[in-house]
């Protein structure tokens, strides 16, 4: 296997997105004289029976020789168990795995030699003590292998790498401590570092020429070499490290996540870098005298997870992917040529990844493999490009035609495709002048303009063929005229007109119209005439309204369809009217009509029959019917009279009230107080 193949994982726990690097600026190139392919698949995997899949890694030895590994997560009560795909040209296939019993099992790397000879390195947790695993695939099956030879074997591996069946790195860490492993075709033996770290990644070039990366405790990225008898320090940078709930403002932390090593003195770390409120991707460059660094702020806020993945077998054909997955949003494929870096957005090819890794098949051919974000599924993609220079032709345009009168709401353009393509740059004018806008990156060699419509007025577009080498010259530009018409008018749906309500709110509904990109909405009271009650505009594809606040009275609507090219008639107005009818009258319960109460705080009782509040009102008959009190009770159906009320007659009665309206007076009811 060659030791620049195998990408790398890295799921950052700091959440941070790792930044696409800038584009190179623009070189000229030769004309492409051979057809080339320029082509990325995404290519379905088998989906366990249980457990959701988590991939870590890929490595292949050749084009129908993929391996991936990682594990199937599990819940509480079941451990987690290895997971193992391979790709053998035509499909992927899920290969039958050992695991160790009552552990859970997690693969993080693997190495692929030959179709016969592969290693696959992690870690078997019981009790929270991680212990070593190693696989070892012969041809036919995956078997356990022990490399400390009955030693404790508590630590995990991190990486894998080889150049040969009897030339193998492992590294990791045993007891606290970086763990170097290497198979000589016969045993698994320690071989001292010279400094503790924290490994990231191994990498095989050759015998005497392998590198290592990780993390020491002052927070150094530290890259080690084995020139073939010892390992010895390379070169390192300082990583940040504020604490992250330092008061400082400007506290930044850092960390790597992948490497590669086209050159002793041409090394590329790719990794992140974070501060209370940016996030950002990094990448860190050896030229062999010195470090360098650039990366790009793309988000803010705390939260997320970023992975950086880096591959390739030449220092001019190096490949980056990157996702993050909660701020942005974006999945970006970075190619590095002889002109510089290109990054291409690839959100429309790959999904929402949780984790991913990258390997260089050959200088020519590249696999994505990793775990959906949504889903939890496994995802691969698989890239070729044979292409060493742009398109060399320039793109044919197929529609709008010169001269076309285009009346849709959304334009659809098309041109035939170039087969050494790997993407399109659209261009359009505006009719009135200004920047044309540029739509980049287009994977197909169709597009509908659907983020807003089109101006009406003259307009000219043309199209530009790129692939990851660069762009082609840009096609003849056409000219077509947009012309969009009016949509026609909606039909009023609910509240159906002579509808009455008794509700403060009411939602107007109205068909949708397929041209229109918003609607108008009057609402007038009491008259269809004269200024409008209330007006709305709704858009994006709203075809409702709701209003609230709305008073007892008579109300007229009506809605209209519009779109750049005018606004349609308005519909029909319906009507609809609201009001509140009263609580009903309530009945009198006690005392009884003419009873004898022997209390002087007599007690009166009454069933309301709704929701109302009640007040009570009581009259001295033998004073010619005089009050002498009304009192608001509220919600009770029942009322003890709270002052001492001499003998005599007397007459009392109830209603209730609503936030609108007040019912009659209940009967009045003679009494007789009689203490």
């Amino acid at each position: 296997m060659h030791p620049l193949r195998a990408g790398s994982l890295a799921i950052l726990l700091l959440s941070l997105f790792l930044a696409p690097f800038p584009p190179a600026p623009p070189v000229a190139h030769a004309a492409q004289t051979n057809a080339c392919i320029s082509k990325w698949t995404p290519v379905p995997m088998p989906l366990p029976a249980s457990g959701d899949p988590v991939l870590r890694r890929v490595s292949s030895s050749a084009s129908d020789d993929v391996w991936a590994v990682g594990f199937l997560r599990a819940d509480e009560n079941v451990p987690s168990q290895t997971l193992i795909e391979h790709w053998d040209g035509a499909e992927w296939t899920l290969v039958p795995v050992p695991n160790v019993e009552g552990y859970a099992n997690e693969l993080n790397d693997v190495a692929v030699l030959t179709k016969s000879d592969a290693w696959a390195v992690g870690s078997g947790t019981a009790d929270y003590i991680s212990h070593i695993l190693m696989l070892h695939w012969d041809g036919s099956v995956w078997t356990i292998v022990h490399p400390l030879n009955g030693q404790a074997d508590t630590g995990a591996l991190v990486s894998v790498s080889g150049v040969a069946t009897d030339d193998v790195w492992a590294v990791g860490t045993r007891q606290g401590n970086a763990l170097i492993l290497h198979w000589d075709g016969t045993e698994w033996q320690s071989v001292p570092s010279p400094i503790n770290l924290s490994f990231t990644r191994v990498i095989a070039q050759a015998a005497d020429d392998v590198w290592a990366l990780g993390v020491d405790a002052d927070h150094n990225a530290t890259i080690l070499h084995w020139d073939g008898s010892t390992w010895a320090v390379s070169t390192s940078f300082q990583l940040a490290h504020d604490e992250p709930q330092a008061p400082n403002p400007n506290a930044r932390w850092e960390g790597v996540s992948d490497f590669v090593v086209p050159a002793a003195n041409d090394i590329w770390v790719v990794g992140y870098v974070s501060s209370k409120y940016n996030q950002s991707g990094s990448r860190w460059h050896w030229d062999g005298t010195s470090w360098s660094s650039s990366g790009a702020v793309v988000g803010t806020g705390g939260g997320g997870g970023a992975i950086q993945t880096i591959a390739g077998l030449r220092a001019d054909n190096l490949w980056v992917f990157a996702e993050h997955h909660i701020v942005i949003q974006t999945r970006t494929l970075s190619h590095r040529s002889s002109s510089g870096w290109l990054a291409f957005v690839m959100n429309a090819m790959i999904p929402q990844l949780d984790s991913a890794s990258i390997t260089a098949v050959s200088d020519k051919e590249f696999w994505i493999v990793g775990t959906s974000y949504f889903g939890l599924e496994p995802f691969a993609g698989h890239g070729i490009f044979t292409c060493d220079a742009p398109p060399g032709e320039r793109a044919t345009l197929v529609s709008p035609a010169p001269g076309e009168i285009i009346t849709q709401m959304y334009t659809a353009f098309e041109w035939q495709a170039i087969d050494s393509s790997s993407h399109y740059n659209l261009e359009v004018t505006r009719p009135y002048g200004g920047d044309p806008v540029v739509i980049e990156q287009l994977l197909n060699s169709e597009f509908v303009w659907d983020r807003h419509p089109i101006q009406n007025g003259e307009h000219t577009w043309r199209v530009q063929a790129c692939n990851y080498v660069g762009c082609g010259p840009w096609s003849d530009p056409v000219t077509w005229t947009q012309q969009m018409r009016a949509p026609g008018a909606p039909q009023l749906l609910s509240p159906p007109s002579g509808t009455s309500f008794a509700a403060d709110n009411i939602t107007v509904e109205w068909t949708e119209v397929s041209e229109a990109l918003w609607y108008n909405v009057e609402l007038y009271k009491d008259a269809p005439v004269g200024p409008a009650y209330a007006t709305d505009r709704m858009y994006g594809g709203i075809h409702s309204w709701y209003r609230n606040g709305l008073g007892e009275g008579h109300y007229y609507w009506r809605a209209q369809a519009c779109n750049p090219g005018g606004c349609s008639a308005w519909a029909d107005m319906f009507k609809f009217t609201i009001f509140y009818p009263p609580p009903p009258r309530p009945v009198l319960r006690i005392p009884a009509p003419k009873a004898v109460v022997n209390t002087r705080k007599p007690l009166f009782e009454w069933e309301s029959g709704g929701d109302a509040r009640i007040t009570l009102e009581l009259r001295d008959r033998s004073k010619n019917g005089a009050i002498i009190g009304t009192v608001k009770v509220g919600y009770q159906e029942s009322f003890r009279w709270q002052h001492r009320l001499p003998n005599g007659k007397y007459y009392w009665r109830v209603k209730g009230c609503n936030d609108h309206h007040c019912s009659q007076w209940s009967k009045g009811r003679k009494f007789l107080v009689n203490k």
